[in-house]
């Protein structure tokens, strides 16, 4: 799987390509399967006893889309940082709603399981590219050619230094709902 270091300056792990278009980001992409399973999940009659539910759970999927690709469509470093926070923040309010999903019976656990798990790992890669961004801006020195981001190896700069884990490892258990 090839990951990204930024706006136009990374390159795919073992790839020569360098990341020149919002598409070519991975944490983009896994958020594009996100929100077509969101899709998906919401079309279920269940929904549409719910329209308000129904469509703030895809509005916080499609933001979280929307801010890495603006993100990565603006001028600098800071600016992209700024979009991926605001990012996070819709897909920690989209996990926020699978849990509402789960508890008001319009997923089963099975479901619910697979969209946490999803939505993680699209909160994972989106962290990471954070990390790098926030590193590029904060790192004058470097130059544009040689940001290399690779998640197998949590490294950035050739550095080991990320905190671990990004996201909550293993996903707590899901709270009971007392009647």
């Amino acid at each position: 799987m090839r990951e990204e270091g930024g706006r136009g300056m990374g390159y795919g792990v073992g790839e020569s390509q360098p990341v020149r278009s919002f598409e070519d980001l991975v944490s983009w992409q896994e958020t594009r399967k996100l929100v077509k399973e969101i899709y998906s999940t919401t079309n279920a009659q269940p929904f549409h006893s719910d329209l308000a539910f129904k469509s703030q759970i895809r509005r916080a999927s499609i933001s979280a889309m929307a801010n890495i690709a603006e993100g990565h469509g603006r001028t600098g470093p800071g600016e992209y940082a700024h979009h991926l926070s605001v990012a996070l923040g819709s897909l920690a309010e989209l996990r926020s709603h699978l849990y509402v999903a789960l508890d008001a019976n319009f997923i089963n656990l099975e479901r619910f399981k697979t969209l946490m798990d999803q939505a993680v790992s699209v909160t994972n890669l989106t962290v990471r590219l954070r990390v790098a961004i926030v590193k590029r801006r904060d790192s004058s020195s470097v130059k544009e050619e040689s940001i290399v981001y690779s998640d197998t190896k949590n490294e950035i700069f050739g550095e080991s230094d990320l905190p671990l884990p990004l996201t909550p490892d293993p996903l707590p258990p899901v709270p009971e709902v007392q009647p």
